[in-house]
């Protein structure tokens, strides 16, 4: 019995080992704080940050998991990377694979954009972060980041080899149990999970899977990414509306609230708990049930 326990304790704690896992729920810096690069670090190994200090603050106005999430601000006019949203690259360990997620929610005033509507968000990349319109050659890397479209519908934004659209290809995301197009409405959590598979040497096995509150909702399978033996280390936190030209800009300030960011080769620690319900707004749930809690008192005391 005991050689029995002692056996299975053993294999517990070698795929505990083999396992990477990467993690935040943003609470380490301090509410109304900006979110800055050194933050970042006190979770991951960051290459490099823009944005994160002018639009990207810690919060407890709306969070998912913690106490706290970040805020991304989009000012209304700003196009691309420099003018809005923020962009962290973040290291990882090699591997052939990975699973990656995250909530994400649209500020109930969230402008898609102007004439055209589309903005970047986080997803799995490699080494060289192939993206802005440029050949992913097989020496440069990739990048698999899902985009908002018109009216809040998620596709993936995949630039890699074979790729069709020289600004990188969009894919379709739908529910698989209704077939319906998934599109994301203002003021609600969601929560979306990726993983990528690299390719090995130059063949064209290389896969991209999603699901959205933990539905399957994509598989894209036969992909080239590298040719150079490179593989999946990057999570590449990109988000901005664009595009380049005014006609992608948002009409108004608006926001997206991140939390509970996760990376790991294991699939269960990336899927979402949907045991409790829709917690839109938490931070004023607990003001609400702490305003309750003391009209009690008050009324136990008088």
């Amino acid at each position: 019995m005991i050689k029995t326990q002692f056996f299975i304790l053993l294999v517990v704690l070698i795929l505990a080992i083999d396992c990477v896992k990467y993690s935040t729920t943003f609470d380490q810096g301090s509410d109304n704080s900006p979110y800055e690069k050194e933050i970042w670090e006190k979770d991951f190994t960051i290459d490099w940050a823009s944005g994160a200090t002018e639009r990207s603050i810690q919060t407890s106005e709306y969070f998912k998991d913690g106490y706290t999430s970040i805020r991304i601000e989009y000012p209304q006019g700003g196009v691309g990377p420099s003018e809005g949203g923020s962009q962290v690259s973040i290291a990882l360990q090699e591997e052939d694979q990975y699973y990656m997620s995250y909530w994400m929610m649209f500020s109930e005033d969230f402008s898609f954009g102007s004439e055209y509507e589309g903005g970047k968000l986080p997803g799995l990349a490699s080494s060289g972060l192939c993206s802005g319109c440029v050949e992913c050659s097989g020496e440069n890397g990739f990048t698999a980041r899902m985009m908002w479209r018109t009216g809040g519908g998620i596709v993936l934004y995949l630039y890699h080899m074979d790729k069709s659209n020289n600004c990188g290809d969009n894919y379709e995301l739908k529910y698989n149990s209704t077939g319906e197009v998934v599109t994301f409405t203002r003021n609600k959590w969601y929560h979306i999970m990726e993983r990528v598979k690299i390719n090995s040497g130059s063949n064209n096995d290389g896969e991209v899977e999603v699901w959205i509150n933990n539905e399957h909702v994509l598989l894209v399978e036969n992909l080239k990414f590298v040719t150079n033996g490179a593989k999946v280390d990057k999570l590449y936190f990109s988000t901005f509306h664009g595009g380049s030209t005014e006609e992608w800009a948002p009409q108004n300030t608006c926001y997206i609230f991140f939390d509970k960011l996760t990376i790991s080769t294991e699939k269960s620690d990336c899927e979402a708990d949907l045991s409790t319900e829709d917690t839109t707004n938490p931070a004023v749930g607990l003001k609400v049930s702490m305003i309750l809690l003391i009209l009690l008192f008050l009324k136990l005391l008088f």
